[in-house]
């Protein structure tokens, strides 16, 4: 997908980001470009922010793995992005073990990608197992999917029991 002024503007671009854009040598750009620039321009936030204008597998694989080469969040793809997500589960899988492998958030994924994650049991059960193995907490987990566990009461016995020890 080509980036331009009003693409930025169609998806809710803030004015510091237009004004960002505006200032740049180009006003077309492929969008994993554009991340690259805004990771070298020391602008994460705008990066992760293009991950709005993502449309296609091929985009989000492009930026999933550029955001990972820069060992960047990955929490505005989860959010952004869950419908290509559903298509591509080798890339929602990569993008959530990059997460876990961080011991960053899942939180975004959780909330956003119900359906990819219920179409790959292991990966959630995988991301619920070390979340409790890393301290972290599974209020989003337990919210958005009571169905995957009911599908496993050992595991939703263990999350809960986890939840209430500590937090």
């Amino acid at each position: 997908m080509l980036v331009t002024l009003d693409v930025l503007k169609s998806k809710g671009a803030c004015e510091d980001g237009i004004k960002y854009f505006k200032s740049l040598e180009k006003q077309e750009w492929e969008i994993c470009e554009l991340m690259e620039r805004c990771f070298k321009d020391k602008r994460q936030d705008y990066a992760r922010w293009l991950f709005k204008c993502v449309e296609t597998i091929e985009e989000l694989g492009k930026a999933i793995d550029l955001t990972i080469k820069k060992r960047e969040y990955l929490h505005w793809a989860f959010k952004d992005c869950n419908k290509v997500f559903e298509k591509d589960l080798e890339l929602f899988k990569k993008a959530v073990e990059f997460h876990i492998k961080k011991r960053w958030s899942l939180g975004f994924a959780f909330r956003h990608c119900n359906k990819a994650f219920e179409n790959d049991l292991e990966l959630f059960k995988k991301a619920v197992e070390l979340y409790i193995k890393k301290g972290l907490h599974l209020d989003d987990a337990l919210k958005c999917y009571p169905t995957l566990f009911e599908n496993d009461p050992a595991l939703h016995k263990k999350a809960l029991e986890y939840q209430k020890r500590f937090f």
